[in-house]
């Protein structure tokens, strides 16, 4: 077997053993109750056996780089040959065309092209890759499209060829950065768990190891309580920390407050009124938990 399935790799057993491709549990908890095939399409009996699944299908969706296809002499002729009822969905990474036609790109690559990296992180640190929220993105866009592709077949009886490109489908979700700059000249930067909405807002550690709470504060009454909580009127009874933008002004300032014990006084006093809150699950140590337990 060449050139497996990425997600094969996935935990299960190590290439020394029999069919070890068949145990990867990622590969296994995306492709439940479905059918598979291998094959070896750089023969000619396997493109001939390729077509004729084509013939048989409602969808052919594939996410080579644009050359591969056309190569394996599967490309949207062939396909519309086989049958011409079916729907090409093709998902490369930069296009069919253009000048970046024939580059790779997975997720990572995509989260820097687009600019997510750029947003993601510290304000005094490096951009930071979110790994992996791209491929989702992409498959979802890519579907949605097959869908309408697949309404129209109905009406019209003739396949369709899909581009599904994933910087496109990344660039929809991260439009924010370009729609800033070039509708208000605002560059937005990295600013941590910080948002445009709500503040204070972010992850703060609490007392014990390990233990954190992420707080959101969207209005002024949320503001009153996490200030009883802390037992800081004075923050409370400043009119400039009334509003939203009041707040965010004053970030650091409330960020110094004693936080360190608020989601311990909300597990003491849990029937009280409090501003959304939530206390992110642990992390164990799995290497101490005992056998045969996660």
């Amino acid at each position: 077997m060449s050139r497996p399935d990425g997600m094969r790799f996935s935990g299960g057993k190590p290439p020394s053993e029999d069919r070890w491709w068949e145990w990867g549990v990622m590969f296994l908890a995306t492709n439940p109750n479905k059918r598979g095939v291998s094959l070896e399409l750089t023969r000619p009996q396997g493109v001939e056996l390729g077509r004729a699944l084509v013939a048989g299908s409602d969808v052919v969706i594939e996410n080579f780089s644009p050359r591969v296809l056309a190569n394996l002499g599967l490309g949207w002729d062939a396909v519309h040959a086989a049958n011409p009822a079916a729907v090409l969905t093709r998902m490369p990474a930069f296009g069919l065309d253009g000048p970046w036609r024939d580059r790779t790109g997975f997720a990572q690559t995509m989260e820097q092209a687009s600019g997510m990296a750029w947003l993601t992180g510290t304000a005094d640190g490096p951009p930071l890759i979110p790994r992996g929220a791209c491929d989702p993105i992409a498959g979802l866009h890519a579907a949605f499209a097959t869908l309408v592709a697949l309404a129209l077949r109905d009406r019209t009886g003739a396949g369709t060829l899909v581009e599904a490109t994933m910087v496109e489908a990344v660039l929809n979700v991260a439009a924010e950065l370009t729609i800033e700059r070039t509708a208000n000249g605002a560059e937005l930067a990295r600013d941590g768990n910080r948002g445009p909405l709500a503040a204070p807002q972010g992850v703060y550690r609490c007392a014990g190891p390990d233990r954190w709470v992420a707080i959101a504060v969207t209005g002024a009454a949320d503001w009153d309580r996490l200030c009883a909580l802390l037992a800081r009127p004075d923050l409370a009874a400043e009119p400039a920390r009334r509003t939203p933008d009041g707040r965010r002004r004053a970030h650091d300032r409330i960020d110094e407050a004693n936080l360190t014990q608020l989601r311990d006084e909300l597990t003491e006093r849990p029937t009280e009124p409090r501003p959304p809150v939530a206390g992110p699950p642990p992390l164990h140590d799995y290497d101490d938990a005992p056998e045969g337990q996660p």
